[in-house]
């Protein structure tokens, strides 16, 4: 793994104390996921680990600074206009805060990747972070042999 000033690695995350919630159901996490791979796209990061949780996001980004930022302000776009139109509401994101965290060292990154597979457990989820649909640990601790 690599740091430089050009390109590192970032945590970005909303705040999920801001919303009751963000994704209501299975189409929502699923539109959800999607709009990892547009965002992706449009900012030009590699996203190294996700986890989509009922009322906020985190990701793990690697790219420039300005690459992270439009990642999850694109994010952000994209999924209000999802619930707006889904929902019929009126720009439902528009103040949602949202972070972005400068991953400092390896320890830090490992850290930072471990707290978001912890995420569904520490919120009540009946999961283990491999079988939470909606995050990437269920690709980091698959054993292919068993499906």
């Amino acid at each position: 793994m690599k740091y430089s000033d050009s390109a590192t690695y970032y945590h970005a995350c909303t705040d999920g104390n801001a919303l009751d919630w963000m994704f209501n159901d299975v189409e929502d996490f699923i539109a959800g996921i999607n709009r990892t791979g547009i965002c992706k796209l449009i900012s030009h990061v590699r996203v190294i680990a996700y986890v989509l949780m009922d009322n906020h996001v985190h990701f793990i980004l690697h790219g420039t600074m300005p690459q992270c930022k439009r990642f999850i302000q694109q994010y952000k776009v994209l999924t209000g206009k999802w619930i707006s139109k889904k929902y019929h509401t009126n720009n439902p994101l528009r103040h949602l805060p949202s972070q972005l965290i400068l991953i400092n060292n390896e320890e830090q990154l490992l850290d930072t990747i471990a707290y978001l597979d912890r995420n569904s457990i520490v919120a009540g989820y009946r999961y283990l972070p491999q079988e939470y649909p909606w995050g990437s640990a269920r690709y980091i601790f698959n054993d292919a042999s068993h499906p």
